[in-house]
Protein backbone atom coordinates (compact mmCIF):
# COMPACT_ATOMS: atom_id res chain seq x y z
CA UNK A 1 0.00 0.00 0.00
CA UNK A 2 1.48 3.43 -1.18
CA UNK A 3 0.88 6.30 1.17
CA UNK A 4 -1.80 8.58 1.62
CA UNK A 5 -2.04 11.09 -1.16
CA UNK A 6 -3.27 13.23 1.01
CA UNK A 7 -0.22 13.08 4.05
CA UNK A 8 2.23 16.13 3.55
CA UNK A 9 4.43 17.88 6.35
CA UNK A 10 4.85 21.67 5.79
CA UNK A 11 8.31 21.71 3.94
CA UNK A 12 6.79 18.94 1.26
CA UNK A 13 2.82 20.84 0.82
CA UNK A 14 5.08 24.46 0.37
CA UNK A 15 7.35 22.76 -2.29
CA UNK A 16 4.43 21.47 -4.01
CA UNK A 17 2.67 24.77 -3.62
CA UNK A 18 5.83 26.27 -5.24
CA UNK A 19 5.83 23.49 -8.30
CA UNK A 20 2.00 24.28 -9.12
CA UNK A 21 2.11 28.07 -8.92
CA UNK A 22 5.45 28.16 -10.94
CA UNK A 23 2.79 25.60 -13.49
CA UNK A 24 0.36 28.28 -13.35
CA UNK A 25 2.35 31.30 -13.58
CA UNK A 26 3.75 29.77 -16.78
CA UNK A 27 0.61 28.91 -18.68
CA UNK A 28 -1.11 31.97 -17.61
CA UNK A 29 2.23 34.07 -18.85
CA UNK A 30 1.58 32.03 -22.15
CA UNK A 31 -1.59 33.22 -22.42
CA UNK A 32 -1.03 37.31 -21.43
CA UNK A 33 1.61 37.13 -24.22
CA UNK A 34 -0.66 35.80 -27.05
CA UNK A 35 -3.18 38.83 -25.72
CA UNK A 36 0.11 41.25 -25.62
CA UNK A 37 0.66 40.34 -29.62
CA UNK A 38 -2.99 40.98 -29.92
CA UNK A 39 -2.95 44.15 -28.15
CA UNK A 40 -5.92 42.97 -26.62
CA UNK A 41 -6.58 45.01 -23.23
CA UNK A 42 -8.93 42.46 -21.01
CA UNK A 43 -11.30 43.36 -18.02
CA UNK A 44 -9.44 40.85 -15.75
CA UNK A 45 -7.93 42.50 -12.67
CA UNK A 46 -6.28 39.43 -11.22
CA UNK A 47 -5.98 35.68 -11.52
CA UNK A 48 -5.55 33.88 -7.41
CA UNK A 49 -4.07 30.84 -7.93
CA UNK A 50 -4.08 28.36 -4.78
CA UNK A 51 -3.98 25.15 -3.59
CA UNK A 52 -7.13 23.07 -2.22
CA UNK A 53 -7.31 20.15 -0.10
CA UNK A 54 -9.27 17.88 -2.18
CA UNK A 55 -11.20 19.93 -4.97
CA UNK A 56 -9.79 21.47 -8.81
CA UNK A 57 -12.60 24.42 -8.80
CA UNK A 58 -12.43 27.68 -10.58
CA UNK A 59 -14.16 31.26 -9.20
CA UNK A 60 -15.08 34.65 -10.56
CA UNK A 61 -16.36 37.52 -8.44
CA UNK A 62 -15.73 41.44 -9.93
CA UNK A 63 -13.08 40.91 -12.35
CA UNK A 64 -10.93 38.41 -9.82
CA UNK A 65 -10.87 34.40 -10.72
CA UNK A 66 -9.50 32.09 -8.38
CA UNK A 67 -8.51 28.65 -9.37
CA UNK A 68 -7.80 25.72 -6.89
CA UNK A 69 -5.77 22.91 -7.81
CA UNK A 70 -6.36 19.83 -5.88
CA UNK A 71 -3.56 18.60 -3.66
CA UNK A 72 -5.10 15.33 -3.26
CA UNK A 73 -5.48 14.88 -7.14
CA UNK A 74 -2.06 16.33 -7.46
CA UNK A 75 -0.47 13.48 -4.99
CA UNK A 76 -1.77 10.86 -7.13
CA UNK A 77 -0.54 12.07 -10.30
CA UNK A 78 2.91 12.57 -8.57
CA UNK A 79 2.65 8.92 -7.16
CA UNK A 80 1.81 7.40 -10.48
CA UNK A 81 4.64 8.66 -11.63
CA UNK A 82 7.34 7.80 -8.54
CA UNK A 83 5.96 4.27 -8.90
CA UNK A 84 5.88 3.74 -12.58
CA UNK A 85 9.61 5.56 -12.87
CA UNK A 86 10.68 2.90 -10.87
CA UNK A 87 13.52 0.83 -11.27
CA UNK A 88 11.16 -2.08 -10.62
CA UNK A 89 9.14 -0.91 -14.11
CA UNK A 90 11.55 -1.07 -16.35
CA UNK A 91 9.12 -1.63 -19.49
CA UNK A 92 7.18 1.64 -18.44
CA UNK A 93 10.61 3.51 -18.90
CA UNK A 94 11.15 1.52 -22.00
CA UNK A 95 7.83 2.31 -23.39
CA UNK A 96 8.66 6.25 -22.67
CA UNK A 97 12.33 6.71 -22.87
CA UNK A 98 12.12 4.12 -26.50
CA UNK A 99 15.67 3.14 -25.19
CA UNK A 100 16.16 -0.16 -24.43
CA UNK A 101 18.32 -0.13 -20.49
CA UNK A 102 17.08 1.72 -17.82
CA UNK A 103 18.62 4.58 -16.31
CA UNK A 104 17.67 6.16 -13.06
CA UNK A 105 18.91 10.17 -14.22
CA UNK A 106 16.98 10.01 -17.20
CA UNK A 107 14.03 8.61 -15.66
CA UNK A 108 14.05 11.60 -13.30
CA UNK A 109 13.81 13.69 -16.33
CA UNK A 110 10.92 11.86 -18.00
CA UNK A 111 8.99 11.67 -14.87
CA UNK A 112 9.39 15.97 -14.00
CA UNK A 113 8.38 16.50 -17.44
CA UNK A 114 5.40 14.59 -17.59
CA UNK A 115 4.35 15.35 -13.94
CA UNK A 116 4.71 19.11 -15.46
CA UNK A 117 2.64 18.45 -19.08
CA UNK A 118 -0.63 16.73 -16.25
CA UNK A 119 -0.67 20.21 -14.27
CA UNK A 120 0.14 22.07 -16.52
CA UNK A 121 -3.21 20.30 -19.19
CA UNK A 122 -5.67 20.18 -15.80
CA UNK A 123 -4.60 24.46 -15.28
CA UNK A 124 -5.15 25.26 -18.73
CA UNK A 125 -8.51 23.57 -18.80
CA UNK A 126 -9.45 25.72 -16.01
CA UNK A 127 -7.65 29.22 -17.59
CA UNK A 128 -9.78 27.97 -20.61
CA UNK A 129 -12.91 28.63 -18.52
CA UNK A 130 -11.72 32.35 -17.52
CA UNK A 131 -9.92 33.50 -20.44
CA UNK A 132 -12.98 32.05 -23.09
CA UNK A 133 -15.60 33.81 -20.83
CA UNK A 134 -17.59 30.87 -19.46
CA UNK A 135 -18.17 32.07 -16.03
CA UNK A 136 -18.78 35.60 -17.08
CA UNK A 137 -21.93 33.38 -19.44
CA UNK A 138 -23.09 31.43 -16.25
CA UNK A 139 -23.30 34.33 -14.42
CA UNK A 140 -25.23 36.55 -16.95
CA UNK A 141 -27.24 34.08 -19.30
CA UNK A 142 -29.94 30.94 -18.80
CA UNK A 143 -28.16 27.30 -19.49
CA UNK A 144 -29.29 24.10 -19.74
CA UNK A 145 -26.90 20.99 -18.79
CA UNK A 146 -25.89 20.87 -22.72
CA UNK A 147 -24.51 24.07 -21.86
CA UNK A 148 -22.48 23.46 -19.49
CA UNK A 149 -21.09 20.27 -21.39
CA UNK A 150 -20.39 22.47 -24.46
CA UNK A 151 -18.28 24.81 -21.71
CA UNK A 152 -16.40 22.03 -20.48
CA UNK A 153 -15.30 20.67 -23.81
CA UNK A 154 -14.52 23.86 -24.91
CA UNK A 155 -12.06 23.99 -21.74
CA UNK A 156 -10.95 20.97 -22.86
CA UNK A 157 -10.04 21.94 -26.40
CA UNK A 158 -8.66 24.95 -25.02
CA UNK A 159 -6.09 23.08 -22.56
CA UNK A 160 -5.30 20.54 -25.79
CA UNK A 161 -4.23 23.43 -27.74
CA UNK A 162 -2.50 25.76 -25.55
CA UNK A 163 -0.37 22.88 -23.98
CA UNK A 164 0.72 21.78 -27.55
CA UNK A 165 1.13 25.17 -28.80
CA UNK A 166 3.52 25.79 -25.67
CA UNK A 167 5.46 22.28 -25.24
CA UNK A 168 4.84 20.09 -28.76
CA UNK A 169 7.92 22.12 -30.33
CA UNK A 170 11.87 21.46 -31.31
CA UNK A 171 13.12 24.06 -28.89
CA UNK A 172 11.82 22.07 -25.95
CA UNK A 173 13.51 18.61 -27.41
CA UNK A 174 16.73 20.56 -27.29
CA UNK A 175 16.16 22.17 -23.92
CA UNK A 176 15.21 18.29 -22.30
CA UNK A 177 18.18 17.18 -24.57
CA UNK A 178 20.67 19.61 -22.92
CA UNK A 179 19.43 18.93 -19.65
CA UNK A 180 21.33 15.96 -19.70
CA UNK A 181 23.89 16.70 -22.27
CA UNK A 182 22.96 13.83 -24.53
CA UNK A 183 19.90 13.40 -26.96
CA UNK A 184 17.24 10.81 -24.66
CA UNK A 185 14.00 12.98 -26.47
CA UNK A 186 14.16 11.67 -30.22
CA UNK A 187 12.47 13.53 -32.19
CA UNK A 188 9.52 16.04 -31.86
CA UNK A 189 7.64 13.03 -32.68
CA UNK A 190 8.66 11.33 -29.14
CA UNK A 191 8.07 14.74 -27.46
CA UNK A 192 4.21 14.50 -28.82
CA UNK A 193 4.26 10.66 -27.69
CA UNK A 194 5.32 12.02 -24.42
CA UNK A 195 2.58 14.45 -23.81
CA UNK A 196 0.16 12.20 -25.19
CA UNK A 197 0.86 10.06 -22.55
CA UNK A 198 1.01 12.44 -19.74
CA UNK A 199 -2.38 13.81 -21.06
CA UNK A 200 -3.99 10.07 -20.94
CA UNK A 201 -2.62 9.40 -17.39
CA UNK A 202 -4.82 12.35 -16.09
CA UNK A 203 -8.15 11.21 -17.73
CA UNK A 204 -7.18 7.38 -16.31
CA UNK A 205 -6.12 8.86 -12.59
CA UNK A 206 -9.94 10.75 -12.99
CA UNK A 207 -11.52 7.13 -12.57
CA UNK A 208 -12.84 6.41 -15.60
CA UNK A 209 -12.65 2.93 -14.53
CA UNK A 210 -14.05 3.17 -11.31
CA UNK A 211 -17.00 1.07 -10.37
CA UNK A 212 -18.36 3.68 -8.38
CA UNK A 213 -17.93 6.68 -10.15
CA UNK A 214 -21.20 9.11 -10.72
CA UNK A 215 -21.47 10.40 -13.94
CA UNK A 216 -21.31 14.26 -13.67
CA UNK A 217 -23.92 16.17 -15.19
CA UNK A 218 -21.49 18.99 -16.47
CA UNK A 219 -19.48 16.93 -18.57
CA UNK A 220 -20.29 14.19 -21.45
CA UNK A 221 -19.52 10.70 -20.46
CA UNK A 222 -16.11 10.01 -19.08
CA UNK A 223 -14.82 7.55 -21.43
CA UNK A 224 -15.81 9.28 -24.26
CA UNK A 225 -14.74 12.49 -23.50
CA UNK A 226 -10.99 10.76 -23.24
CA UNK A 227 -11.21 9.37 -26.25
CA UNK A 228 -12.12 12.76 -27.91
CA UNK A 229 -9.40 14.32 -25.83
CA UNK A 230 -7.14 11.98 -27.63
CA UNK A 231 -8.54 12.73 -31.25
CA UNK A 232 -8.06 16.57 -30.76
CA UNK A 233 -4.23 15.85 -29.07
CA UNK A 234 -3.59 14.22 -32.47
CA UNK A 235 -5.74 17.02 -35.27
CA UNK A 236 -3.49 19.43 -33.23
CA UNK A 237 -0.36 18.40 -33.09
CA UNK A 238 -0.84 17.48 -36.79
CA UNK A 239 -1.85 20.58 -37.33
CA UNK A 240 0.56 22.74 -35.78
CA UNK A 241 3.37 21.47 -36.87
CA UNK A 242 4.92 19.25 -38.92
CA UNK A 243 5.23 17.57 -41.68
CA UNK A 244 8.18 15.66 -41.58
CA UNK A 245 7.55 14.88 -37.85
CA UNK A 246 3.24 14.02 -38.06
CA UNK A 247 2.17 12.24 -34.52
CA UNK A 248 0.47 10.00 -37.22
CA UNK A 249 -0.82 6.85 -36.81
CA UNK A 250 1.31 4.33 -39.30
CA UNK A 251 4.19 5.33 -36.43
CA UNK A 252 2.27 5.73 -33.30
CA UNK A 253 0.28 2.56 -33.06
CA UNK A 254 1.05 -1.00 -34.02
CA UNK A 255 -0.89 -1.06 -37.58
CA UNK A 256 -2.25 1.53 -40.11
CA UNK A 257 -5.60 0.36 -41.05
CA UNK A 258 -7.87 1.83 -38.36
CA UNK A 259 -6.59 4.91 -36.87
CA UNK A 260 -10.36 4.98 -34.35
CA UNK A 261 -9.58 1.28 -33.09
CA UNK A 262 -6.05 1.99 -32.57
CA UNK A 263 -6.88 4.54 -30.31
CA UNK A 264 -9.57 3.33 -28.36
CA UNK A 265 -6.67 0.00 -28.10
CA UNK A 266 -3.89 2.79 -26.70
CA UNK A 267 -6.29 4.49 -24.54
CA UNK A 268 -7.22 1.03 -22.83
CA UNK A 269 -3.64 0.17 -22.70
CA UNK A 270 -2.73 3.43 -20.74
CA UNK A 271 -5.21 3.15 -18.51
CA UNK A 272 -4.43 -0.77 -17.28
CA UNK A 273 -1.48 0.06 -15.24
CA UNK A 274 -3.30 3.35 -13.87
CA UNK A 275 -6.03 0.77 -12.59
CA UNK A 276 -3.72 -1.26 -11.08
CA UNK A 277 -2.09 1.46 -9.50
CA UNK A 278 -5.11 2.35 -7.80
CA UNK A 279 -6.07 -0.97 -6.78
CA UNK A 280 -2.84 -1.43 -5.36
CA UNK A 281 -3.23 1.67 -3.25
CA UNK A 282 -6.76 0.87 -2.11
CA UNK A 283 -6.48 -2.72 -1.63
CA UNK A 284 -8.98 -3.05 -4.24
CA UNK A 285 -10.70 -4.33 -7.01
CA UNK A 286 -12.67 -1.65 -8.12
CA UNK A 287 -10.62 -0.48 -10.89
CA UNK A 288 -11.33 -1.99 -14.16
CA UNK A 289 -10.83 -1.47 -17.94
CA UNK A 290 -14.25 -3.01 -18.19
CA UNK A 291 -15.95 -0.79 -15.76
CA UNK A 292 -18.46 1.87 -17.40
CA UNK A 293 -18.31 0.66 -20.89
CA UNK A 294 -21.93 1.87 -20.93
CA UNK A 295 -20.19 4.93 -21.42
CA UNK A 296 -19.53 3.83 -25.12
CA UNK A 297 -22.69 2.46 -25.85
CA UNK A 298 -24.84 3.50 -29.06
CA UNK A 299 -27.27 5.97 -26.70
CA UNK A 300 -24.69 7.93 -25.57
CA UNK A 301 -22.54 7.90 -28.58
CA UNK A 302 -25.78 9.71 -30.12
CA UNK A 303 -26.22 12.07 -27.56
CA UNK A 304 -22.57 13.07 -27.53
CA UNK A 305 -22.60 13.71 -31.27
CA UNK A 306 -25.78 16.00 -31.26
CA UNK A 307 -24.27 18.11 -28.66
CA UNK A 308 -20.96 18.33 -30.72
CA UNK A 309 -22.79 19.49 -33.29
CA UNK A 310 -24.21 22.11 -31.07
CA UNK A 311 -21.43 23.04 -29.91
CA UNK A 312 -19.66 23.44 -33.01
CA UNK A 313 -22.65 25.69 -34.46
CA UNK A 314 -23.41 27.75 -31.38
CA UNK A 315 -20.47 27.87 -29.16
CA UNK A 316 -18.59 31.18 -30.01
CA UNK A 317 -21.80 32.96 -31.00
CA UNK A 318 -22.46 32.49 -27.43
CA UNK A 319 -19.33 33.13 -25.88
CA UNK A 320 -18.57 36.27 -28.40
CA UNK A 321 -19.59 38.95 -25.74
CA UNK A 322 -17.93 37.08 -22.76
CA UNK A 323 -14.71 36.02 -24.43
CA UNK A 324 -11.41 37.75 -23.32
CA UNK A 325 -9.30 36.00 -26.15
CA UNK A 326 -9.45 37.72 -29.81
CA UNK A 327 -8.27 34.63 -31.50
CA UNK A 328 -10.92 32.42 -32.54
CA UNK A 329 -12.42 29.99 -29.94
CA UNK A 330 -10.53 26.48 -29.52
CA UNK A 331 -13.47 24.53 -31.51
CA UNK A 332 -11.91 21.14 -32.73
CA UNK A 333 -12.77 20.00 -36.31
Amino acid sequence: MLPDFKILNPIELEKVEDFLKECFSSCNLYILNILKRERKEIDLKNIIFEVDLEKTNITEKDKIAEIYFSLEFFRKIEAYYTHMFDEKNKEFYKAISLQKNYDKNKANIFMNFMLEISCKFLIFHELGHVYNGHLSFLENEEYTDEDLKMLEWNADDFAATKILEMCAHPNIVTLINNLVKENIVLSLEHLGLLIFKAIAIVFCLSDIGYKERKEEKKHIPGRLRFFIVIINLIKIFDYLNYEKNKFCKCKLFNTCNNIINDIMDLCFHEEVPVNNFLNDCFDSKEWNQENNLEELNVENIKKTLKIEEKYKKESEKKLKKYTRMDAKLEIIN
